[in-house]
This record gives structure tokens, sequence and C-alpha cells, in this order.
């Protein structure tokens, strides 16, 4: 297999910064624009989103994460007819940026915050 292959299955499927796998190989910065343009760098989501991108997110972007992570948190359980707890969409927000407010907060996982936030909150239907 050869270097820049290495390299692109590499970024593809450990998620790896193409230069911290180009130190064993003899690759030239036209490795690193193929990477580029094969692996696009994802969108925050509701599993992957961290502090530092909900600092920079945008109204809607934030609004669209809220809501997926309500759709998610408030999926089926495994009581038939119960469904997860969730927060009210001001209320998320609000968490969300209590926890997201300090430097050292950037890398917490924006899910980890809303669904321990929302383990709190009365479950829908009791």
């Amino acid at each position: 297999m050869r270097c820049g292959q290495m390299l692109r299955l590499a970024v593809a499927v450990l998620g790896l910064a193409p230069l911290l796998v180009l130190g064993g190989c003899g690759s030239s910065s036209s490795d690193l624009q193929s990477v580029a343009h094969v692996v696009p760098a994802p969108a925050a989501t509701v599993r992957t989103a961290r502090c530092l991108e909900w600092q920079q997110m945008s109204r809607e972007e934030r609004a669209s994460l809220v809501a997926g992570m309500r759709k998610f948190f408030g999926g089926m359980v495994d009581q038939p007819g119960m469904r997860g707890q969730v927060l009210a969409g001001a209320k998320a927000y609000r968490v969300i940026d209590g926890y997201c407010a300090p430097a050292y907060a950037r890398y917490f996982r924006l899910y980890r915050i809303y669904g321990d936030a929302a383990a709190f909150e009365p479950a829908p239907g009791r």
C-alpha cells in the first residue's frame, strides 16, 4: 500500500490529522490536497459537537443542534410507550451556554451536558 493510500485510509477511518500521519511518509503537499478533497471536515452533530463549536455556531445551527438532541434523547426507551427526558428549548440553551462559558470547557461534548441535565427533568407522561 502506498503512503498516500495509507494516509487517506488513516484520515477516513481514524479521523487523524494528515500531518500526524505524514511523519513516516515521504509525502508531498499534493497528497495533503488530495486527502482534503476525499475527506471533508464533518459538521458538528449531536454526537460530535463540543462547546468550541457551540461558541462558533450561528443561531440557526444552534437551533438545529438542540432540535437534534431533543429528538435523540426524547426517543423510545426500554419501557413500552415511554420516551426519554428532554429539556425545553430555552432551558437547553441556558444549560449549554452556562457549561460552555469557561475557557476550559471548550472540549466538553454537548450531548453529555444535555443528557446529564435532561436526566433531572420529569419523565414525559408521569
